[in-house]
């Protein structure tokens, strides 16, 4: 798949765009790429246009200087996104952290979120639970710098990053059962 960039509120998106036909837009969650639905859209096949954005949520490689990359900003940037490319009649498939993005964005007055037609959401977050307590203080720290918050989430992003957070928070990924697993293994 070949990976294009589009600037969307002062940021390079990386994405791909496959297929032909109706549009689905792929929002992923944090610590995650657009590569996560790779397997989905090679199911779905040519007779589908494939849209996997590189959300800027700590996997991108993507620069955020300067750039607002708290929940609303991100939540704002997928129909900023979709404007952008001009997208209409989107069916937008949102799961994690995604799912309360779009959720956020639906809820938005200030978004003509028109461009979505169909909306599917695959174990994620929502209304009550956006953003998780286990992000609270990420997202403080992201309201108060965008800088601080960026470099936080830079870090995060990295091997020893996403260890400490999964050590911090193991509750957010795995279950009990996993959750022992993974410290065995640690």
């Amino acid at each position: 798949m070949t990976t294009k960039r589009c600037r969307v509120d002062g940021l390079d998106v990386e994405y791909t765009d496959t297929g032909s036909g109706p549009t689905v837009l792929f929002v992923h969650g944090v610590y995650v790429t657009g590569a996560l639905w790779n397997d989905v859209i090679c199911e779905l096949g040519d007779g589908i246009r494939c849209i996997a954005p590189t959300w800027p949520l700590g996997a991108h490689s993507t620069s955020t200087a300067g750039a607002d990359i708290g929940a609303e900003a991100a939540a704002q940037r997928i129909v900023h996104f979709m404007e952008s490319l001009d997208l209409t009649d989107v069916t937008v498939v949102a799961n994690d952290t995604g799912g309360g993005l779009v959720l956020s964005t639906l809820g938005d007055p200030s978004l003509d979120t028109s461009r979505i037609a169909r909306l599917v959401l695959t174990n994620c977050d929502t209304y009550e639970h956006f953003p998780p307590s286990s992000f609270a203080q990420v997202v403080r720290l992201c309201r108060l710098s965008s800088a601080a918050g960026g470099l936080i989430m830079r870090l995060l992003a990295t091997g020893p990053g996403q260890k400490f957070f999964s050590r911090r928070w193991p509750s957010t990924r795995r279950s009990p059962r996993d959750n022992a697993s993974y410290s065995e293994l640690s």
